[in-house]
């Protein structure tokens, strides 16, 4: 791979490079704090995601939840308020299509006894007919409570980004890493916040090419440039390690 190809692959559009850089003095124990078993930078022991909401959710939770919401026999204006934090995945006409789904589930999936007659489709439908019906009561509550129905849509609103962070580095006072799509800013302010750190925080998407730069000091957000094009050179050669003859051959940078 030619470092042309290098510098195209670095940039996809589907990830972000972050970069904290950590000032003062006090900021160990907060990186103990961020530290869990799979990742020295875990989003999740700094903003956790609800412990009762799933990654994602199997036939089962669906069909249970249409069949759920139809029982509380809600009218139209009640069930479309209770949909609305989540309308661009279920709407009124999608829950009465899942519960009538729900009758057919129970009669070709379930015997009489009310047990699963495939167990080779335990990945989409729970072992009983009486677990499944606890299914859709568990998304119900979920919505209710945090307005989001699984842990990944959860993360999108909370975090500004679904997935943990990857290829994370940690050294001294800077910590590296990367997400798909957008930044954490959400938990790396928490994080600040929490544990009164003065930072800088850069992030760079190569694909669309948007960036910004922000400063903590104290906890506290005191500047936040967004896209400021004083800043492109510089992020490019911290965050990727170009030179200034590879930023003039492949980039427009005036």
């Amino acid at each position: 791979m030619t470092r042309h190809q290098q510098m195209e692959s670095s940039l996809m559009a589907n990830y972000v490079n972050n970069l904290i850089i950590l000032n003062g003095q006090k900021f160990n124990m907060a990186k103990l704090a961020a530290i869990s078993e799979t990742s020295v930078f875990d989003f999740n022991k700094i903003m956790p995601t609800p412990a009762s909401l799933p990654e994602i959710l199997t036939t089962g939770h669906i069909v249970s939840f249409g069949h759920y919401l139809l029982s509380l026999d809600l009218d139209i204006a009640q069930l479309e308020t209770l949909l609305l934090p989540i309308q661009d995945h279920m709407n009124v006409v999608h829950i009465l299509h899942i519960a009538k789904e729900y009758e057919n589930v129970i009669k070709t999936r379930y015997s009489e006894d009310g047990k699963l007659i495939d167990e080779n489709l335990t990945h989409s439908y729970p072992m009983t007919v009486k677990e499944l019906e606890s299914l859709g009561k568990s998304v119900y509550d979920n919505l209710v409570e945090h307005k989001k129905i699984t842990a990944y849509d959860w993360r999108g609103e909370h975090w500004n980004t679904k997935n943990l962070a990857e290829s994370v580095n940690s050294t001294s006072n800077k910590i590296s890493f990367s997400t798909r799509w957008s930044s954490p800013f959400p938990v790396i302010e928490k994080w600040a916040k929490d544990h009164q750190l003065s930072l800088t925080y850069k992030t760079f998407e190569g694909g669309c090419f948007w960036w910004y730069v922000a400063e903590f000091v104290d906890g506290e957000l005191v500047s936040k440039r967004q896209s400021d094009r004083a800043d492109f050179r510089p992020l490019l050669k911290e965050l990727y390690g170009y030179s200034d003859e590879e930023i003039e051959e492949n980039y427009v940078t005036e």
